[in-house]
């Protein structure tokens, strides 16, 4: 299932997929956009393919408990208000 090889190492292309949604994901929380949910959200469905293949299941089920949670909290962290502005 091997896509390619980096420094002789088998890499497959869900795990580039994976690897670049969570760069994706971290950006956009930078920027403090709401699409970081849904990306952090194929970004856990990723990895948690991937753990499944390798067969790492506390793994795969530590993901589940990742989109769980982010699905509870709604993009807006859980807060019932909405956060203060920045300092400048």
């Amino acid at each position: 299932m091997s896509g390619f090889t980096v420094f002789g190492q088998p890499v497959s292309w869900l795990e580039t997929l994976a690897f670049f949604s969570g760069l994706w994901c971290v950006w956009l929380v930078k920027r403090m956009s709401l699409w970081n949910w849904p990306v952090g959200l194929f970004n856990v469905a990723c990895f948690a393919l991937l753990f499944l293949d390798a067969r790492l299941y506390a793994d795969a089920v530590l993901q589940i408990g990742f989109a769980c949670s982010a699905s509870t909290a709604g993009g807006n962290g859980g807060a019932s208000k909405p956060a203060p502005a920045p300092c400048q």
